[in-house]
């Protein structure tokens, strides 16, 4: 039980860099998979897609790695397990917004994704519990 915690941490840590690298790289096919109403003609990304799932996505998920990376390595037990609500909480959002608009986004099974965010926030937060 003595390497949950910091396992737990570095994990949500590790998936935030992974998610940065996920949307900054591959935008395409990211958001055909999660927001496929971002093509035009089912083909051509928009430039609104491209934004908001590349660009904005991939600047927040660089922020919560690098705040997770300094926390890590300088922080305490308190500020690791301030990070880690924050991205449980982040987390919790996510999924609220699957669950009730997820529909807009022409995901044919969003209420799933609810689910997967759901217990990857669940993860993370035990985290937190264990800190």
């Amino acid at each position: 039980m003595e390497y949950a915690a910091p396992a737990l941490y570095w994990f949500a840590v590790a998936g935030a860099g992974g998610a940065c690298l996920k949307h900054w790289l591959t935008p395409e096919t990211m958001l055909r998979e999660l927001t496929p109403v971002a093509f035009r003609g089912g083909a051509t990304l928009s430039p609104e897609g491209r934004w908001w799932g590349s660009y904005a996505a991939g600047a927040m998920n660089l922020g919560i790695f690098v705040n997770g990376v300094w926390v890590g390595l300088y922080g305490d037990r308190v500020a690791r397990q301030g990070h880690l609500l924050g991205t449980a909480a982040l987390f919790a959002g996510f999924a609220a917004a699957w669950a009730t608009q997820g529909h807009t986004t022409g995901m044919k099974n969003h209420r799933a994704q609810a689910v997967k965010v759901t217990c990857i926030g669940a993860l993370i937060l035990t985290g937190f519990l264990l800190q």
